[in-house]
């Protein structure tokens, strides 16, 4: 009876189940759902990214997941694409963005305020959405504190023309980073 029980664990954890694969990363996962090449390549430029930048710091969101030919997104999870496989400073630029987005400043009461602010504010009323604002700015920060200000500036305008839908809030909040980290200040939000 032992004997079969033990034979029938052995084989049970040999077998391959078809399912994502998904590995531990310090303390988060990232899961490629239906592996491929281009899915392994944004797989291993984020591993190395998260290494060499202490992104720790920046991780709210402990599940991510690569896919092929999906819009990219952030709740519930976050889901990067494969659009920037091979230009790992895109994929840096996207990730923070997502998980920056997710911060938990955004469940302040304070953060309530600035947004009624960022609401009255004459120069910010063309700007829609005030949390992808704030969320730009911040990753702005973030990117300007790792890579600099000239490959910060430069990444932003580059992948602003492919990623339409995010230029009117890097723009904005380039336009307006003074105002808005005093804003931050002032109602004491950071990460």
């Amino acid at each position: 009876m032992f004997v079969r029980f033990f034979l029938i664990f052995i084989l049970a954890s040999c077998a391959q189940v078809n399912s994502p694969k998904s590995d531990k990363v310090d303390q988060f996962f990232i899961i490629e759902v239906a592996p491929n090449k281009q899915t392994a390549l944004v797989r291993q430029n984020l591993e190395h990214l998260i290494k060499i930048y202490d992104l720790n710091p920046y991780l709210y969101n402990k599940k991510i997941k690569i896919q092929s030919g999906v819009v990219p997104t952030s709740l519930p999870e976050i889901v990067l694409n494969t659009k920037y496989a091979e230009e790992p400073k895109n994929v840096l630029f996207l990730f923070l963005h997502f998980q920056l987005s997710q911060a938990p400043l955004f469940q302040n009461s304070a953060y309530k305020k600035l947004e009624q602010e960022l609401t009255r504010d004459i120069h910010l009323q063309k700007v829609k959405s005030k949390s992808m604002l704030v969320t730009s700015h911040l990753n702005l920060q973030v990117l300007k504190s790792i890579l600099g200000v000239r490959d910060s500036i430069f990444l932003i305008r580059d992948i602003s023309k492919s990623e339409p839908f995010l230029t009117n809030y890097y723009f904005a909040a380039q336009k307006h980073e003074k105002k808005l980290a005093a804003l931050m200040k002032k109602y004491k939000l950071s990460l």
